[in-house]
C-alpha cells in the first residue's frame, strides 16, 4: 500500500525564461499544467529553477523560476 504524503507548501512559478532569453514576470502556467516538473537548483536572484515539459514534447521545455514546495523535499 502506497501512502501519499500530504503537500503543505505548493510549488509556485513566479517568472519564466522567454524565447529571447529574457526573464518575464507574467507567468501564465502553474506546475499542475505540466506532466513533468524537474527542480534544477536554486539561484540567489531568481529563486528555485525548474525545467518543465510534457511527455509528448520532450524536446521542448520551459525554464521557470519560483519557489519549490514540499513535492521536492529539499
Amino acid at each position: 500500500m502506497e501512502v501519499k504524503k500530504e503537500v503543505k507548501k505548493k510549488t509556485v512559478f513566479r517568472k519564466a525564461l522567454s524565447f529571447d532569453l529574457t526573464v518575464k514576470d507574467n507567468v501564465q502556467f502553474e506546475p499542475e499544467n505540466y506532466e513533468n516538473v524537474i527542480w534544477l537548483g536554486y539561484d540567489r536572484n531568481y529563486g528555485d529553477i525548474f525545467k518543465v515539459f510534457n511527455d509528448d514534447y520532450v524536446d521542448s521545455f520551459t525554464i521557470y523560476f519560483g519557489e519549490a514546495g514540499d513535492e521536492f523535499n529539499q
